[in-house]
């Protein structure tokens, strides 16, 4: 049976979260023996991909499409995590998600989020992997569970968590790769777990990007469940991290999409005699009757 929970308010104080695409670089070129100087700019543009599973595999951004393989199927939503619809689960082997369309991770920073939910922790449990070349430094991308922890790597760069996973508890997992710092991260439910330094970057260039599979697992698939997985090519904040962890809606009320919720579970409101209006910062809502209320379920209850 789906529970759910309404929640309905009639304000809500919010704060702005401005989210930016493109990185600025600027280059300097200086003329020898002249005092000209010519400045250039550069954009680096950010691209990021979500896949909510909710009874399909496309990415929300309609980019980086998938498709299911073998027995891999969708989970009722009252199991699943945060959200309003389904899960990824994998139960036997040769079952995993698979990106109809090439991702480039190369020689860039990025950050892959998920919320798992393993039912066994022994032995190796990919969570998310590319491979161009599986004997090849750095050519190999895999995010597993190893041993119970948290496990990162390229193919010989590897950087292991420090916090021994529970079975059956959902666990929000974020896998970072800062390409400025050189530097590998792994979070468990919005806190660091573990961090390398001087990690040289991830180098597959053609690889097919999977959920739940991995060819340099010797437990090939992951036969648990998987939620809400976000890719991105940026080096996501700790603090960013934290709310993805633990937040649970957040609306700026701003146009176009008022009632859009732009936290990381898209619990996005239904609304009844609210009116738009300048805020504090950007747009506002303000009630207009005394039955004025934004509403939106939220599912409370575990597998």
């Amino acid at each position: 049976m789906t529970n759910k929970c309404l929640i309905v308010a009639g304000t809500i104080l919010c704060v702005v979260i401005v989210a930016a695409i493109v990185t600025p670089i600027v280059i300097i070129f200086t003329r020898q023996g002249s005092t000209n100087t010519t400045t250039a700019t550069v954009y680096t543009t950010v691209v990021s991909a979500y896949w909510s599973f909710d009874n399909n595999a496309n990415d929300m951004y309609g980019v980086y499409n998938g498709a299911l393989t073998g027995s891999a199927t969708y989970q009722s939503a009252s199991s699943a995590v945060y959200g309003t619809g389904e899960m990824l689960y994998m139960y036997t082997g040769n079952s995993y998600f698979q990106m109809t369309t090439y991702f480039n991770l190369t020689y860039q920073s990025f950050t892959v989020d998920a919320w798992i939910y393993p039912t066994t922790i022994s032995g190796d449990w990919p969570i998310f992997g590319q491979c161009t070349c599986s004997t090849c430094t750095n050519q190999c991308l895999y995010l597993v569970i190893r041993s119970g922890k948290l496990f990162m790597s390229f193919n010989y760069n590897d950087l292991s968590g420090s916090t021994t996973l529970n079975t059956s508890m959902w666990y929000h997992v974020a896998f970072v790769y800062n390409y400025a710092t050189m530097q590998q991260i792994i979070y468990l439910d919005g806190v660091q777990d573990a961090i390398k330094s001087n990690s040289q970057p991830y180098k597959g260039y053609n690889g097919t990007i999977t959920v739940g599979y991995s060819p340099l697992i010797t437990n090939t698939y992951f036969s648990q469940y998987i939620d809400n997985v976000a890719l991105t090519t940026r080096a996501k904040a700790a603090s960013e991290i934290l709310i993805d962890a633990t937040q649970i809606y957040y609306f700026s009320f701003d146009q176009p999409n008022p009632y859009y919720d732009n936290g990381p579970n898209h619990y996005n409101g239904t609304a009844n005699s609210l009116t738009g209006v300048s805020g504090r910062v950007n747009q506002a809502i303000r009630t207009a009757t005394t039955s004025s209320y934004i509403q939106m379920y939220l599912r409370c209850s575990n597998i």
